[in-house]
């Protein structure tokens, strides 16, 4: 049963088979009992697998980029679309491959772009901004949808929360305001609720243990909170392009800022941990082997190296790079709101790659599962440069020659992207040779 109910590489032939004996309801409730709490997010998988529609998930797929991109821009109020382009060009795109592209990009872009729409109606109502009936109705859709993943359905709890307190603070909730959050507030519990209550969840997380991580089952909680911190800030710290500008930006500022040269040496250990591993990696492996083995999975924590000193130092080590990072935000916005905000939306998206602890999929999961992480950075940092803006003011002249970089950094760093959409338009293109033969 698990196996069949599982979901594999080749999704709109598996959905396809599913509808195949069972309608689209009782297949939708065997899934819940026996896989998952995504209903919500599965239904469009059955629709566009049915009989392989993959030319209308192409062009929806293209509107979530869409809705994506627009989002960004309006919860950073359009002062930065430049950037917003240029750090979602960053994103590696391929990851949303890694388990067949119209899986991948359902279950996690998906909600990601609808649930930036759905932020789109907090910023709203704080800032008192018209809302008709129509578009209130499609917000909420977006969020019925995004909280639906169960990572970031407490991620829009935990934000929704802070904008509802500082709107009460502040003496901006009015009728409207309140029942439209008080129906927010149902849709994320509920997906909350439906998430934990799931007995299709408990049934995968089992199924899964044999198929990838056997000794799963001893470990302990703090344990599995070890496992998921580790390996999120291995990868961040040695693959991360995205935490690379992060960690930049935040040396930049504290540097701009003319702090005090321990402050300025505190701010330059994240950038400065990537760069020993990426751009400086010949140097790492030539004189620093010892820093390098704290990125290997074998580092974390376990009965076999408990005595050994090494998986220790790498977990203080992480753990020291994330919190001079939320020190660093604390300090870098333009006020104490700005500054929680921040912390907010950074913590809360690194929680939703650690959590993964707690799951065998782990490693079987890749790195699709940092697409909260990664644009809870790409807002940090273009929250970052507003809030100190004053710091990187240059002159006219400059900007032609700033924007020739940028787009050959987007080129060269991109590519990656560049070679999924290439794949995806392979893809498309034999699906449509098999309807023109049929």
């Amino acid at each position: 049963m698990s196996n069949f109910w599982g979901s594999p590489q080749d999704a709109p032939t598996f959905f396809n088979k599913i509808l195949e004996q069972y309608s689209l309801f009782d297949a939708i409730a065997m899934r819940y009992q026996t896989w998952t709490s995504r209903i919500i997010i599965e239904i469009p998988l059955y629709w566009f697998s049915y009989d392989l529609r993959v030319q209308a998930w192409a062009i929806v797929d293209i509107l979530m980029f869409v809705i994506l991109l627009l989002s960004l821009m309006k919860l950073t109020h359009y002062k930065h679309n430049k950037l917003v382009v240029f750090l979602i060009m960053l994103y590696p795109m391929i990851e949303m491959a890694s388990a067949g592209w119209i899986a991948t990009t359902i279950n996690y872009l998906w909600p990601l772009a609808l649930g930036c729409a759905s932020f789109v109606l907090l910023d709203k109502l704080y800032h008192n901004e018209k809302v008709n009936v129509l578009s209130i109705v499609f917000f909420m859709i977006c969020e019925l949808f995004s909280t639906n993943f169960e990572t970031f359905s407490v991620y829009y709890f935990v934000i929704l929360t802070f904008v509802t307190v500082v709107m009460f603070l502040e003496h901006k909730h009015t009728l409207k305001s309140i029942v439209i959050i008080g129906i927010q507030y149902l849709i994320s519990i509920g997906n909350i609720y439906l998430a934990l209550s799931c007995p299709g969840n408990w049934i995968r997380n089992t199924a899964e243990v044999t198929r990838w991580m056997i000794d799963f089952p001893t470990l302990t909680a703090i344990d599995k909170i070890l496992l998921g911190v580790e390996d999120t800030m291995a990868r961040l710290i040695h693959s991360n392009l995205l935490f690379l500008v992060f960690a930049l930006m935040i040396f930049v500022i504290v540097l701009k800022k003319r702090a005090a040269l321990s402050k300025i040496v505190v701010a330059a250990i994240p950038f400065v941990s990537v760069l020993l591993m990426t751009f400086f990696s010949s140097f790492t492996d030539a004189y620093l082997s010892s820093y390098k083995s704290m990125f290997q999975k074998t580092i974390n924590i376990n009965p076999l190296n408990f005595n050994s000193p090494l998986p220790y130092i790498a977990f203080i080590f992480f753990v020291t790079i994330m919190t001079i990072s939320v020190i660093a935000l604390l300090n870098c916005g333009k006020d104490l709101k700005s500054s929680i905000l921040m912390v907010l939306v950074f913590t809360v998206g690194f929680a939703t790659r650690v959590i993964m602890g707690f799951s065998p999929t782990l490693y079987a999961s890749s790195l699709r599962t940092f697409i909260f992480l990664d644009f809870s950075m790409i807002f940090c940092i273009i929250k970052l440069i507003d809030d100190n803006k004053e710091l990187f003011v240059y002159e006219y002249k400059c900007e032609k020659y700033i924007s020739a970089i940028g787009l050959v950094i987007i080129v060269f760093y991109s590519l990656n992207s560049i070679l999924a959409i290439s794949a995806l338009y392979l893809l498309m293109s034999f699906f449509f040779e098999i309807d023109s033969c049929g």
